[in-house]
């Protein structure tokens, strides 16, 4: 009959090969540290006659306000004014929707855009998401929604604009944003 190695024999080797598989993955990712020149980043900075190595972030939203109706949405029309450092904008829509055709606006869709969700859904689910600002940074803006003359909520704000290159200082495209507010509706 065969001689069974001791337990203690077997821990040791075990530690052993354990030890052995720990150095061998060492050296494989020091190795392949050395190979490809270390880690980088999204964007390096590229010598003065190459061009830069830039990743393709967009910037997103550049402003916006999102409603939150306490109470959900119902039926009516909608008026939602939006006065940005003075000059207002009006943005009109009737809920249930009319189908998915965004009949529903505002009167300058290059600055300001009425966002829309469930238009495919039941009637029920159909609901103003808020609003988003384009090609405008205002210093202050004041929104007013409003159903059938009934005042469900206002909100006065005061942006706070930064600029940035999501993806490194040399690449484009330089992003101008704000952080987005809240506007609760009764």
């Amino acid at each position: 009959m065969p001689k069974r190695p001791s337990l203690s024999r077997s821990i040791r080797r075990l530690l052993e090969e354990t030890q052995a598989s720990k150095t061998l993955r060492l050296l494989v990712t020091l190795s392949a540290i050395s190979l490809f020149g270390g880690l980088t980043s999204g964007c390096e900075t590229a010598p003065v006659d190459e061009e830069p190595s830039c990743t393709a972030i967009g910037c997103g939203t550049p402003y916006g306000v999102d409603f939150v109706a306490t109470n959900g949405w119902s039926a009516g029309e909608y008026k939602i004014t939006v006065d940005l450092d003075g000059t207002s904008i009006v943005c009109k829509a009737t809920l249930p929707f009319n189908g998915c055709d965004g009949q529903d606006a505002c009167n300058d869709p290059s600055t300001v855009l009425l966002g829309r969700s469930g238009c495919a859904l039941d009637a029920s689910q159909h609901q103003l998401t808020g609003l988003t600002l384009l090609n405008v940074q205002p210093e202050k803006m004041t929104v007013t929604v409003q159903r059938s003359d009934e005042v469900l909520g206002e909100g006065t704000w005061l942006p706070s604009f930064s600029t940035s290159r999501p993806n490194g200082p040399n690449c484009e495209p330089v992003c101008t944003q704000a952080p987005s507010e809240k506007l609760s509706l009764k």
